[in-house]
């Protein structure tokens, strides 16, 4: 299986090259439509569904994130509108996952939106304790797991502006406790971008934008 991965896109829709299966680990909506959710769902249908007609992959597997209000406030029907099932008029080949989990052609994803504090957007965020009991529903073992939230480990999640890590210690120890072959990540646009192994898993902070939210950095492509 050829997978292309990214995350953080912010609106803009950059060229994928053809693959099996299409990753967005979140944030996908402009920065101009931050917090307002019918403008949000104004571009998903007008101009995001048209673009993944356009793609050359079998499936495209995609999650919320922080700044993905629409996708918040419709999460039940989403999941109902985009499960691999093919009913949708548009974006057939799309797949929304949240808390949930998929298999395509023997390969097992999952995917989860939440963040931790602190984050200036609130869609899909989550105070510590009930952070862990979402991470603790990601299963035990999965082939690919999409997360927005960058774990806490080799400076995935280190804001520049800030000058420290704020990765998720809550995604690290449901990372410690299972058996998981790749995490895609994104949320911090400044994170180290390296292929990072760590207790058994390849993990990649995908974020395709800088803290400017312009084009930074290229989609990741990995080869099962």
């Amino acid at each position: 299986m050829k997978i292309a991965a990214t995350a953080d896109i912010h609106g803009h829709l950059p060229e994928v090259p053809a693959c099996d299966v299409f990753t967005i680990s979140g944030d996908i909506f402009p920065k101009e439509m931050d917090k307002a959710s019918c403008f949000q769902q104004v571009w998903f249908e007008k101009s995001f569904l048209p673009w993944i007609d356009t793609l050359l992959c079998d499936n495209i597997v995609m999650i919320g994130g922080n700044h993905d209000y629409y996708f918040q406030e419709n999460n039940e029907m989403l999941l109902k509108m985009y499960n691999g099932e093919r009913t949708t008029q548009y974006g057939k080949r799309l797949i929304y996952l949240c808390d949930t989990g998929i298999c395509i052609d023997g390969v097992s994803f999952y995917g989860t939106p939440w963040v931790p504090k602190p984050t200036r957007n609130l869609a899909f965020f989550l105070e510590h304790d009930d952070l862990l009991e979402k991470f603790r529903q990601i299963p035990d073992h999965i082939d690919v797991l999409l997360t927005h939230a960058s774990p806490c480990i080799e400076r995935m999640g280190y804001v520049n502006d800030l000058d420290r890590d704020i990765g998720s210690v809550e995604l690290l120890e449901a990372l410690e406790e299972r058996h998981i072959g790749f995490v895609l990540c994104g949320h911090i646009h400044s994170g180290n971008h390296d292929k990072v192994r760590w207790n058994g898993s390849t993990c990649y902070n995908l974020s395709y934008c800088d803290n400017h939210k312009n084009p930074a950095y290229p989609l990741v492509e990995i080869n099962l």
